[in-house]
This record gives C-alpha cells, sequence and structure tokens, in this order.
C-alpha cells in the first residue's frame, strides 16, 4: 500500500492533527491514518483497513482471525505498564528530556528545552494514568511475557499460519523491554526505554524480535 509518513509532534501537533481528523475532545494520540475513507485514530482499525484493502499480504490469518485480538489485547497490557515506566524514567533524567525536545525547539537554550520536554513528558504521562504500583506493572508485564514464550517455544511465529498482526504488536512492544538498535533515539532516551530485568530474564524473546526486524524489513512491516 503507497502510504506518506509524517512525525507527529505531541502537544505542538495536536491542533493540527485534531483539525485533520475532525477529533475536538479527548486525548490525541498516534498512529493516524488518513485514507479517502476518512480518519483511522487506532492502530487496531488501521491494521484492520489494511487487510481489508491488501487481505493477500496477511496481516491476519484466513482462519480465526480474532486470534490477533488476543494479541492485540496483550501488547496493550505491556505497552500501558511500559509507557507508565518510560514516562517516569523520562522525567527524572534532564538529558533524555532534553533529547525529546525536537532540534528546532533547542534553539532556545538548554534550559528552556528541558522544560519543554518535561511538559512534553507529563503531557504525555497524563495518557496513561498510574493506577497501579510499580511491582503490579511488573507482575502484568511477565504474564504478557510468559505469554508469548509459550506461544513461540515450537515455532518462530505467535500464530501456526506463519507471520501476521500479531508479530508486528508483540516486536513493536518489545522495544519497550530491550529497544531495537534501528530505533532512533539518543542514548538516555533508549536507557529510558531499557528494562534491564525483563530484558534479561527473557532475552530470548528480545533474539526473537531481532530476527524479525532482520526478515521483514520495517518498510514490509509499515501497515
Amino acid at each position: 500500500m503507497p502510504y506518506r509518513y509524517r512525525e507527529y509532534l505531541p502537544v505542538f501537533g495536536s491542533l493540527p492533527l485534531r483539525m485533520r481528523t475532525r477529533k475536538w475532545r479527548g486525548m490525541m494520540s498516534v498512529p493516524v491514518l488518513l485514507s479517502d475513507e476518512g480518519a483511522f485514530t487506532d492502530s487496531w482499525d488501521i491494521a484492520n483497513y489494511a487487510h481489508e484493502c491488501a487481505p493477500e499480504a496477511g496481516l491476519f490469518p484466513t482462519v480465526r482471525p480474532s486470534r490477533v485480538k488476543v494479541w492485540n489485547a496483550a501488547a496493550e497490557r505491556l505497552l500501558v505498564a511500559s509507557r507508565i515506566r518510560l514516562v517516569r524514567k523520562t522525567m527524572a533524567d534532564p538529558e533524555a528530556l532534553y533529547e525529546a525536545v525536537p532540534r528546532p525547539l533547542k534553539g532556545f537554550g538548554r534550559t528552556p528545552a528541558v522544560w519543554i520536554g518535561r511538559y512534553g513528558a507529563w503531557h504525555l504521562g497524563q495518557k496513561y494514568p498510574d493506577a497501579s504500583d510499580r511491582a503490579a506493572r511488573h507482575a502484568t508485564s511477565k504474564v504478557v511475557l510468559d505469554e508469548m514464550r509459550e506461544a513461540l517455544e515450537s515455532r518462530d511465529t505467535l500464530l501456526e499460519e506463519g507471520f501476521s498482526y500479531a508479530d508486528i504488536l508483540m516486536a513493536t512492544a518489545l522495544n519497550f523491554v530491550d529497544p531495537h538498535p534501528s530505533l532512533n533515539v539518543g542514548p538516555h532516551t533508549r536507557d529510558a526505554f531499557y528494562n534491564q530485568r525483563l530484558a534479561t530474564d527473557y532475552e530470548e524473546l528480545i533474539a526473537w524480535r531481532d530476527r524479525v526486524y532482520e526478515r521483514w524489513p520495517r518498510d514490509s512491516r509499515s501497515a
């Protein structure tokens, strides 16, 4: 599917995106797909639309496609727990806050840029209210990763039919455990993504993620 990619700038890009999606209330979130059939504002809806346009790509299996939705829910649980940790670690590290600010805004000077980064991180944190403690979030992550480990025990894809959107979901989510080298972030931001305990306990899943990135490069994984 041909598409044009545009980077979204949190806070500053909110109003233009609202105008294009005509979503005037609630929190804005990306990715967003703007198509001739309207705006799709959820990753799951984007994947379903892509599947409808090109079912031969195999994003969803022909038999029991609802199984992908199970992994979508699992990825969301892992991502929510991980994003809370990411925001907290970023907020505590001025260097990570500075890295998060787009280059043009760094022209205001280091101190203002850090405060801009802090506001952006705080704004992002409002989308993920912390309703659990650290131990509970860690336990949630382990449950999801254990499910992955069990599913991949006898094969190299989460579904027996082969590579699908389920693999894209979980390979992406694992970047919040140990970010892939291709992730375009600074060293302090990379450290904020990294979860040493989980990365050590589930190193075989990180190796699986690396194989996914190698076999299905980014262009072929973009939906």
